[in-house]
């Protein structure tokens, strides 16, 4: 997954640099990066853009935990309370 995300940084960079460059087109004013595309962190830097986080991959292992806790183990995850 990182490979296919890592070539596709050529193709953003591509476009931004035209966003930049033509007088008059929508500007740039962050980035808006997940866990997985941190490789776009290098392109908001070459035109100084800066560079917001987001963590949705906690949402993704929430999720993956939850299936194993309902296949592996039988528990219904509808149970499941916040324990303080």
């Amino acid at each position: 997954m990182y490979e296919y995300i890592n070539t596709r940084c050529k193709y953003v960079r591509n476009i931004v640099a035209g966003m930049v460059n033509q007088p008059g087109s929508s500007r740039v004013f962050a980035f808006v990066v997940d866990v997985f595309y941190t490789c776009m962190i290098n392109v908001a830097n070459q035109f100084i853009i800066p560079t917001y986080y987001t963590y949705n991959s906690a949402y993704i292992v929430f999720n993956l935990y939850s299936e194993t806790l309902c296949v592996d183990q039988n528990q219904d995850v509808i149970e499941l309370r916040l324990k303080r």
